[in-house]
């Protein structure tokens, strides 16, 4: 299989002045073999569409895994959760979540906090063990993926101390899409500027640009 897939943060800076309007997680696929775009999938609109109640926009999508040829597991740093989507045969579409739930939450009650990378088994096995990297909290996160759930999180670093404790909670505030810091995970500041700097874009909200 030729198939390989990028992530992309897409703004709309003068589009619709509305927090859920302006920037968007996509998906970009193409063929390795031919060089040809295969689709784009807007992830957001996914989730807007197909997510009842309460919803976690996943924000600032850092990562992904992709078991067997059509099931991607993506690793949302501003929603501190993953994403479970089963690519559509015509390569612009997906299914979100299982038959167990439709999206997982890694922050509570196990504390992953802005998860930056995912690991799966590289097999076409959609029942093995998954793990993240939960950047912040310096832990790992066991997900069993045959049930869709957490079954281990355990220290991946020594906590911060000193000084440093307030300079991760920096971190944490720029990065986080959670309680009160956005709107259901739907972005961060760092989905805007990743390394702190100006993201050379003039934006229009109700109040101007």
């Amino acid at each position: 299989n030729s198939k390989f897939i990028a992530l992309a943060t897409a703004p709309s800076p003068n589009g619709i002045a509305s927090f859920n309007q302006n920037i968007y997680q996509l998906l970009l696929l193409g063929d390795m073999a031919n060089g040809n775009v295969l689709g784009t999938i807007n992830v957001s609109a996914a989730i807007k569409a197909q997510v009842t109640g309460t919803k976690n926009f996943m924000g600032d999508i850092v990562d992904l895994s992709l078991v067997g040829n059509n099931i991607i597991y993506l690793a949302s740093r501003a929603g501190d959760a993953f994403q479970r989507a089963e690519l559509g045969s015509d390569n612009t579409s997906v299914t979100l979540g299982s038959t167990f739930n439709k999206q997982v939450d890694l922050l509570v009650p196990n504390g992953c906090q802005a998860p930056i990378g995912v690991v799966t088994a590289h097999d076409f096995s959609d029942n093995k063990t998954m793990y993240f990297n939960c950047w912040l909290s310096r832990t790992m996160a066991a997900v069993d993926l045959a049930s869709q759930s957490v079954i281990d999180d355990f220290a991946s670093a020594t906590p911060p101390s000193g000084a440093e404790i307030d300079i991760n909670k920096g971190r944490r505030f720029d990065f986080t899409g959670r309680a009160r810091w956005a709107n259901e995970s739907w972005s961060s500041c760092g989905s805007c500027h990743p390394d702190g700097l100006s993201d050379n874009m003039t934006w229009q909200f109700p109040a101007g640009p």
